[in-house]
Parts: C-alpha cells; structure tokens; sequence
C-alpha cells in the first residue's frame, strides 16, 4: 500500500496499517483468511464511500462525472490477495470454458482466432 492515500470509511490511513506489529499482522492474516475460508465478508468491509469526480469544469449530468470508492485498507488487502488467488483456483477448477480467453492472463480474442 502506498502513504498518503484517502482513509476510506474505516478513517485508519494505510500508514497505520503498515506500522502495525506482528501480532496484529496475524490477526489481519487470521481474518482475512477465515473471510476467504467461508465466503462471508462482514458488514464494514462492504461498505464504501462514492466520490463524485468531475471530468469538466460544468458537469451537471450523471455521465460527465466518474467515482472513486474509498473503501476500507483492510477490505483493500483482501481484494488484492483475491485477485492474485482466484484465476489460478478457477483455471485449476476448470471453471472457465476453452473459449473464454477473455479471462485469462496472457490471452485475448486474437488467440480465439488462431485456435480457429
């Protein structure tokens, strides 16, 4: 995680995280596993703050606008181990079909074609 980044709902910056000592890194280490062990997220890391950005100095209407999340750094750890776990489960699994190249790393559309 970088410094100086926005608190997200929980209002604990990422520094704080990162300072923290072993014995609360095993216990983010314990609960990010159990969340990814039952499925279940709890109530506080689903939630998040939307911030409206806009993309001209006079937007008025819903598309001249784009958001961020803000959510919590927690939360934040978990979607990235996530992310890095779930292609590998889901190419292991045999979740996704031969034809869907889309979802994989290193492939694309191009190499549905050549399969062709």
């Amino acid at each position: 995680m970088k410094n100086s980044k926005a608190e997200g709902i929980g209002n604990i910056p990422a520094e704080i995280l990162k300072s923290l000592g072993e014995k609360a890194w095993k216990e983010l280490i314990q609960l990010c596993q159990d969340i990814y062990r039952m499925g279940e997220w709890p109530e506080n890391f689903l939630q998040t703050i939307l911030i409206p950005l806009k993309k001209k100095a006079n937007a008025v209407r819903c598309e001249e606008y784009h958001t961020i999340s803000l959510l919590t750094h927690a939360s934040k750890v978990l979607l990235t181990v996530l992310t890095k776990r779930l292609p590998a489960k889901a190419e292991a699994d045999g979740c996704l079909g031969e034809d869907q190249f889309g979802f994989r790393k290193g492939r694309g559309t191009r190499d549905a074609i050549g399969a062709l």
